[in-house]
């Protein structure tokens, strides 16, 4: 945001009051959900998660997880994990 500022644009609450009413959704929501996309695709070329969290804009590691995990339901370690199917049968 601070480099919008810079170049012109207005700040925080201008942006938002321009840009929620054409995409319904917050811009703070909007970068939230590029940054979980952007570390979904870090992951998707095998980066870890750490190197995921910092390139796509988390402070740490800690704060991707907790923001993968609100969005979500589950933390993004257990897309690494070996998931087993259950068959039931009547």
């Amino acid at each position: 945001m601070s480099g919008l500022k810079r170049k012109g644009c207005p700040d925080k609450a201008g942006i938002d009051v321009r840009f929620a009413p054409v995409y319904a959704i917050p811009i703070s929501r909007f970068i939230v959900w590029w940054r979980v996309r952007a570390a979904i695709e870090q992951l998707s070329k095998s980066a870890t998660l750490t190197e995921a969290a910092h390139a796509s804009g988390f402070s740490d590691l800690p704060h991707m997880s907790k923001t993968f995990k609100q969005l979500f339901g589950f933390a993004p370690s257990s897309l690494f994990k070996p998931h087993t199917i259950k068959i039931h049968s009547n």
